[in-house]
């Protein structure tokens, strides 16, 4: 069985395109179909109205919170979105704090490969739209 750095190794050597709908997979998302963009997210899991932005970097930090806020704005009608990176830096991480709404959410590769991670975000489903109940499903995803 593969060691964890090993996994997050392959997960990084991954072309773009192949690493984005891995992704999407790994969070039972929908792949977005228009021509890849920074205008359009990555995937979609439409149960939860949230839009998902995978991230293909160790330095990902507040100007791609401020274009995922923008994202946000043009899709009407997602709420929330889940940036999945390698890393975050500080100021991302700090943003994604204040966010009282808790309408972008930072996930990294190594949390995204824990056996039954994904899955408590869904146990919750029916507390998406209640900030608190969110907040309680994202708790203790960022390292």
């Amino acid at each position: 069985m593969a060691t964890e750095e090993e996994l997050i190794a392959d997960v990084l050597r991954k072309e773009p395109q192949e690493y984005k709908q891995w992704v999407c997979e790994q969070v039972g998302a929908v792949r977005e179909t228009r021509k890849p963009s920074h205008k359009y997210p990555d995937g979609y899991i439409h149960e939860i109205n949230t839009c998902i932005i995978a991230k293909q970097s160790h330095h990902v930090g507040k100007k791609d919170y401020e274009k995922a806020s923008l994202l946000l704005s043009a899709e009407e009608k997602y709420k929330h979105i889940i940036i999945i990176a390698f890393a975050f830096d500080k100021n991302i991480i700090e943003l994604a704090d204040r966010d009282a709404q808790m309408r972008i959410n930072l996930i990294t590769v190594k949390e995204l490969l824990k056996e039954n991670y994904f899955s408590r975000l869904f146990k919750n489903i029916n507390d998406i739209d209640n900030p608190t109940a969110l907040r309680k499903v994202f708790k203790g995803m960022k390292i």
